[in-house]
């Protein structure tokens, strides 16, 4: 029997990611057609509503990569 999986995935300038990681509140998003396209984008809580938001910087970019193979290793993404 074959389990059905779920998982997130979003279009983004008409291209489809899916979920690869969260980790914070940091989330990790490979492109479907080519996974060495990766994204990291935060959700953030504003008003009880909750979004997902780019990164407001490359220092914050470094450091949700940092936490990314903290966990993870060097692996290839």
């Amino acid at each position: 029997m074959i389990e059905d999986i779920m998982t997130s995935v979003i279009e983004l300038e008409g291209k489809d990611y899916f979920l690869v990681s969260e980790i914070n509140n940091y989330v990790y998003y490979a492109e479907e057609a080519n996974p060495k396209n990766f994204i990291i984008l935060k959700e953030i809580i504003d008003d009880d509503e909750e979004y997902i938001v780019s990164l407001d910087d490359d220092k914050e970019y470094d450091k949700a990569l940092a936490l990314f193979y903290e966990r993870y290793g060097e692996a290839n993404v």
